[in-house]
């Protein structure tokens, strides 16, 4: 046992699991010796195989409601390290359910270790202080808006607070929405807001986050992907407005759906602005970009990381927004 290099550097503590699993002919049938602690520890059982593990993933977390509860546990089973490379890793939320109802999630590492050619996995649980930071972790511990199913702005702000990570930041609205509620009516807006939110959904990858922000508002957040991968994002979901409005509400006259963006790039480890107020001043400055756009009529305005450094440190953002809103409503 001494021999498994990844052991060396792992921190026996209460809120970790070890577990070597073995080959069979069925992945889910396969065993886990547990070296350090066990699930019963948890309060979760007797759990001595994987199908008896996945068993317990909880089918109403935000996980499984997202990517459908057996094809979490499929994609669990699925991605069982063999040989692959030198330390293959994969990583998981693992939301759980006891018999009590009482539900726990621990971050799930899978291993293979090539040298030893050993299978590892290795289950640390999560609190709701954890600084972890990964989407399915965001996912995890989320809160939705009830019109859109999107996370709403609360959840937003947590993970801004939390992420250290470089993103792409936008923030984007309806043109004319208000106009689209005098005309046919609240229930009809809200209608609109909740085919885009299905749009967003429809395009939606492991590498952004959508969030509502209040009314016909939204916020999207980008990570591991660059400036060109947004702006496509961008068109794309402008299509689809264009889209929804030639065909979903075609029978509605001088209805046209469509959208200002305000895109800004944040670096990672509070590079681009600081930490002190740095969710204020990340969705201040998207703001600022988005009525940049709805002023000068265009579908978006980007500011790049060195920009935005400059605008914090110089400017009043605050007043500038408030001077570009005045614009619109002249």
């Amino acid at each position: 046992m001494e021999n498994i290099d990844i052991f060396k550097v792992l921190n026996r503590s209460q809120s970790l699991i070890i577990a070597l699993i073995k080959n069979s002919k069925n992945m889910e049938d396969e065993e886990m010796d547990f070296i350090l602690s066990s699930f019963a520890s948890f309060g979760l059982g007797d759990i001595k195989t994987v199908k008896e593990l996945v068993a317990i993933i909880d089918p109403h977390g935000e996980i499984c409601e997202g990517r459908g509860y057996k094809e979490y546990q499929k994609e669990i089973i699925d991605a069982l390290p063999y040989k692959v490379e030198e330390l293959s890793t994969k990583t998981y939320v693992l939301p759980l359910k006891d018999k009590n109802n009482t539900k726990m999630s621990f971050l799930l590492n899978m291993y293979y270790d090539y040298k030893t050619e050993y299978r590892v996995l290795l289950f640390i649980k999560l609190d709701r202080q954890s600084s972890m930071v990964s989407l399915d972790y965001y996912i995890s511990g989320s809160y939705k808006d009830r019109l859109t199913g999107l996370f709403n702005l609360n959840t937003c702000i947590e993970h801004l607070k939390t992420n250290v990570r470089e993103i792409y930041l936008c923030l984007f609205d309806l043109n004319k929405f208000k106009e689209i509620n005098d005309n046919f009516g609240h229930s009809f807006g809200d209608e609109i807001l909740t085919t885009i939110a299905s749009l967003l959904i429809k395009v939606a990858s492991a590498n952004e986050i959508f969030y509502r922000r209040s009314g016909d508002e939204f916020i999207i957040m980008c990570f591991n992907k660059n400036r060109d991968y947004i702006f496509n994002l961008i068109d794309k979901i402008s299509d689809y407005m264009e889209e929804a409005t030639q065909n979903k509400f075609k029978n509605y006259s001088n209805l046209h759906l469509s959208a200002s963006f305000g895109v800004i790039h944040l670096l990672a480890n509070y590079q681009t602005i600081p930490k002190e107020n740095y969710y204020v001043n990340a969705l201040m400055l998207a703001d600022y970009a988005m009525y940049q756009a709805k002023v000068n009529k265009l579908r978006k305005v980007y500011i790049e990381a060195s920009k935005c450094k400059q605008i914090i440190e110089e400017k009043d953002v605050e007043s500038l927004i408030k001077e570009l809103q005045s614009k619109i409503r002249r």
